[in-house]
Formats: C-alpha cells, structure tokens, sequence
C-alpha cells in the first residue's frame, strides 16, 4: 500500500502539520527580515507554505486531496519554479561544459 493511502500515515500527517502550524508561523515571522534568499530561507518558505497551505486544504477538503491540491500549490508558486530553473540550468550548463 502507497503511504498516502494508509490511514494511519494520513492522519499522523495531519496531526503534526496542525500541531506546528502556530509555532512554524511565529518562527517564520521572526525570520522575515533576515531573509537573505539562501536555500535555507527557501526551503523554509517552501515547508511553511506546504504546512499552512495542506491545513487550509483540509478545511474543505480530504486529507488525500489537500495534499493533492497542497503539491500543486507548491510546484506553481514562483519561489519553487526559480529553483526548479536554475536546476535545470546547471544541469544543461554541466552537460555543455559551461560551469
């Protein structure tokens, strides 16, 4: 069985995402303005939409489809698609040699 369709995980998730919701918007204010754009502050910009973003999913929505809809709300936003870009980028600078 996939793990998004075990109950048990499913619910564990939901348990801990709503629980640090408070504690993870706190921390993330605090660091709003030392926000250099470094893959730290990325990454926690990321974790942090992912967490407020599957929790307001789940008010209308199952635990699967908010994070269904969580993964697409994630890969659409401009902060991912700028990381995902200069992946790819050095990828394709690798492969022709212009490291």
């Amino acid at each position: 069985m996939e793990w998004r369709n075990d109950p048990q995980v499913m619910d564990q998730m939901t348990s801990f995402l709503k629980n640090q919701k408070v504690d993870l918007g706190n921390l993330l204010e605090s660091l709003h303005d030392h926000n250099d754009g470094s893959p730290l502050f990325m990454f926690m910009q990321i974790y942090g939409m992912f967490v407020f973003r599957f929790t307001d999913h789940l008010k209308e929505q199952t635990e699967s489809d908010a994070l269904g809809l969580t993964l697409a709300d994630i890969s659409n936003h401009p902060t991912v698609q700028n990381m995902v870009a200069g992946m790819i980028q050095k990828q394709v600078d690798r492969g022709i040699n212009h490291e």
